[in-house]
């Protein structure tokens, strides 16, 4: 819940510290609370568990961070000048990087990540559609904010705010998910789910620029409705028949992969978004259409997320 929720109330919160102040005060407003959050949890939090002392893989560790840095940063630099050929490079050396942290996987007998899970097939089939989420929320919420402010010309406090009863719903709404889960099986919130998250996106693509600020809102509610019922469906639904053993390293791998889903969809929004430059056109003309791209990216990943539930579900499971 606090991870769909925590992306969401960020905008709102930084656009009334700008609104406020500047973007300085951002920083010093969380400051405390995060000294406060430190204190607590260095009293609090325990050991429940025996702790074992396993070798950490160091390699293995700066040869996928080396791969991850080089994939953000090329989606970065794709729209500067000479883009596409940094682009290119950096996308060389990640994919170098990715094929020399699989080797090694083979034979580390070290502490990091065990890529045989991908061997699950519920597991590989519920991580895609998992991460594709994470890419939607983490950019839509970049863009949405964004796109009030530059094409709907609202105040910082406003582009904020567009997704606060979005986020206040879903904060309420995250027992009922469950509920759907527990009692009726992973096809109703997942489908249903994934259904809500199209029929937004596809409204955004269609509407464009006309979109005013009670759209964008009412839009954006029923975007995150499906997107949280869904999302934490989806990883509880690929945990939930997995082996004991494996659920460590999966967990692990759903967390490296959100956080590198998150990078990926606002670094692709941003460059989608500022991307377009037809001559002739406003700026806000421009903005719109490379807003629309990316409401269609969204809408491509949920047909793509709807193709790999069904085969999902296809798999013999105790569900």
């Amino acid at each position: 819940m606090i991870v769909l929720i925590a992306p969401a109330v960020g905008p709102s919160f930084g656009g009334l510290m700008v609104y406020i102040s500047d973007w300085r005060l951002i920083f010093w407003s969380t400051l405390p609370i995060a000294l406060i959050a430190l204190f607590i949890g260095r009293r609090v939090i325990e050991q429940y568990s025996p702790t074992t002392k396993i070798e950490f893989d160091w390699a293995r560790f700066g040869v996928l961070s080396i791969g991850i840095i080089a994939v953000i940063l090329g989606l970065n630099l794709a729209m500067s000048a000479n883009g596409i050929i940094k682009f290119a490079v950096l996308w060389v050396i990640a994919i170098v990087m990715f094929g020399i942290f699989y080797k090694q996987s083979k034979h580390s007998m070290k502490a990091l990540f065990n890529l045989g899970i991908f061997k699950d097939t519920i597991f590989t089939l519920s991580f895609f559609p998992y991460i594709f989420l994470q890419m939607s929320n983490i950019g839509i919420n970049f863009l949405l904010p964004n796109y009030a402010q530059l094409v709907n010309h609202s105040s910082s406090l406003i582009g904020g705010l567009i997704l606060l009863p979005g986020s206040i719903f879903n904060g309420f709404g995250q027992p009922f998910y469950g509920y759907l889960l527990d009692h009726f099986g992973g096809k109703l919130p997942l489908y249903l789910g994934n259904s809500l998250v199209a029929i937004s996106m596809l409204a955004m693509l269609i509407l464009g620029v006309q979109m005013t600020i009670p759209i964008i809102v009412m839009l954006y509610l029923i975007f995150s409705i499906g997107r949280s019922m869904a999302y934490g469906n989806t990883m509880t639904y690929g945990l939930k028949v997995m082996n004991q053993q494996l659920r460590n390293d999966a967990n692990a791998i759903y967390n490296t992969g959100q956080q590198l889903a998150g990078s990926v969809g606002t670094t692709i929004m941003a460059a989608l978004m500022t991307g377009v430059h037809i001559t002739g056109n406003t700026s806000v003309q421009n903005i719109g259409l490379g807003s629309q791209l990316a409401f269609g990216l969204v809408l491509g990943l949920t047909m793509i997320n709807f193709v790999v539930y069904f085969k999902l579900f296809k798999v013999p499971s105790e569900v």
